[in-house]
Order: structure tokens, then C-alpha cells, then sequence
């Protein structure tokens, strides 16, 4: 199964995942939380195993819990899960896992398109 896959499942199991749309303010934020490169890589990995095992406890989790503190209940290490703690006064939250995973792959995607796109100017 693809972390796709794994997304889908969990936002059939909870609508609230995939309706979940932050105003062009907090998405502008969330995106800057990661303008590192290496940081927003790091960020995709790890929320890609944040979605498997969200979606193996589906039926107990909390969607308005600080994704933090979820990650840190389920043993991720303090450097991966402070990689989603509260920033900016951003509370990223277990429903936002969704929008998250677009907006970091989305930006990865682009920076990956930029970068074969400079390289042949």
C-alpha cells in the first residue's frame, strides 16, 4: 500500500481528515514551518509513517490532538515529533495529517521541478 492509499483509508474512516482546509494564512505558515529542504524531507518521511499508524489505531485517536504529542504516545523519537510541535502559533493537529501531506509533498514536488528547471536555463 502506498502512504496515498493509507490517506485515503483514514480520511474514509474520518471525513473531518480530507474537509479539513486551513485559511491561506495558516497553509502559508505550515508551508515556511518547513522551507528547509532537508527539514521538509525529513517532515515527509516521518509523516508517512504517521499515516500507517494512524491508520492502525483509526478507531482511537483524537483529531484535535496536537499531532506532537500523538507521536510522542506512540514512541517517535523527541527529534522527529518536535519536527511538528507548535510553531507560530500553528497547532498542528492529528486532522490535519491530510493537508500536511499535500502541502509537504506538493513543495517537494515543486522544489524538485525548480531545481531540473534552473539547471537547464
Amino acid at each position: 500500500m502506498t502512504i496515498e492509499s493509507y490517506l485515503v483509508s483514514l480520511e474514509r474512516f474520518h471525513p473531518e481528515i480530507k474537509n479539513h482546509a486551513s485559511n491561506s494564512d495558516e497553509l502559508e505558515i505550515i508551508q515556511s514551518l518547513f522551507s528547509d529542504p532537508q527539514e521538509r524531507e525529513n517532515a515527509v518521511q516521518i509523516l508517512g509513517q504517521v499515516i500507517m499508524l494512524l491508520v492502525r489505531h483509526i478507531n482511537k485517536i483524537q483529531l484535535d490532538e496536537m499531532l506532537c504529542n500523538w507521536m510522542e504516545t506512540m514512541l517517535f523519537d523527541e527529534r522527529d515529533y518536535s519536527l511538528f510541535d507548535e510553531k507560530n502559533g500553528i497547532k498542528l493537529l492529528v486532522k490535519h495529517v491530510g493537508e500536511l501531506w499535500h502541502t509537504l509533498k506538493y513543495k517537494k514536488t515543486e522544489n524538485i521541478y525548480n531545481k531540473h528547471f534552473f539547471k537547464f536555463c
